[in-house]
């Protein structure tokens, strides 16, 4: 465990500890986390998120609700996740 320097630190901690509460979806042990929450955790948003998927950069998810509000398994996070943090290397024509 580790010591909070003072109560801005705590609050934060608590309202993000509150946050992901609401957000995600326990079913059959399984946990689901809505678009928004998992483009938080994955350090994008929406936007971004739904413009890959449009232009086929990213691999929809496969699981709605019963709205057809898309449902991220732990497996999608980090799925999306790499994606985010996916690095090309970009061919230099100097060399």
């Amino acid at each position: 465990m580790y010591l909070l320097k003072n109560y801005t630190q705590l609050w934060l901690h608590v309202d993000n500890a509150v946050e992901r509460l609401k957000m995600t979806i326990k079913i059959e042990g399984t946990t689901y986390y809505n678009t928004r929450e998992a483009c938080k955790l994955a350090g994008t948003n929406r936007h971004t998120f739904l413009r890959w998927v449009r232009q086929k950069k990213f691999h929809d998810v496969e699981q709605r609700d019963r709205n057809g509000w898309r449902l991220f398994t732990d497996q999608d996070l980090k799925r999306l996740e790499a994606h985010v943090n996916h690095i090309e290397k970009i061919n230099d024509s100097t060399e």
